[in-house]
């Protein structure tokens, strides 16, 4: 298609937008500590320290709970372990199907004890679904980190980007 320059310079600009919220978060001295996903057929999904979610926890100034596994991919753990570290959480993001907090509810009652849900800060990254259950998250997510950092940047730190309107997050209620 004779369109590498173009398609260059759209690279370029995402990757430099993504530096320049990453320089915004650098020096924050409050981390707030993440909780991801939801128990799935009695196992909770933890991904990695190495994964995408969790350098992208890290670029916004978020402190993953398991920043400590050493692996990139998701591996299960059992939900009573992942229960006990949950609550040190301060946010907890990307939980699955769900659209509000009584499904969260609905999947263990004792998840109404932990602190982000007590505090009102679960948030889900399917703000932008199709009628057939598609998630622009994982479809345009991808090419837009920029966008999906601003994203946890905003929820984890609101002053930093007061005006950002959240795209592929939204605020379970």
């Amino acid at each position: 298609y004779e369109m590498e320059n173009k398609a260059l310079a759209m690279f370029d600009s995402v990757s430099d937008n993504y530096d320049r919220l990453v320089s915004r978060t650098e020096n924050i001295s409050v981390k707030p500590k993440v909780l991801l996903g939801l128990p799935w057929r009695g196992a909770w999904y933890i991904s990695g320290s190495n994964s995408y979610i969790a350098r992208l926890i890290k670029d916004a100034g978020g402190d993953y709970l398991w920043s400590d596994l050493k692996f990139k991919d998701s591996q299960p753990l059992s939900l009573e372990s992942v229960f006990e570290k949950a609550f040190l959480a301060d946010f907890w993001l990307n939980t699955g199907a769900v659209n509000n907090i009584s499904d969260i509810i609905k999947v263990d009652e004792r998840f109404r004890e932990l602190p982000p849900l007590k505090n009102e800060k679960v948030f889900n990254n399917n703000n932008i679904t199709s009628n057939f259950g598609g998630n622009a998250y994982y479809s345009t997510g991808v090419v837009e980190p920029d966008i999906v950092l601003s994203d946890i940047i905003y929820i984890l730190h609101p002053e930093i980007l007061p005006d950002h309107n959240l795209k592929y997050y939204k605020k379970m209620n």
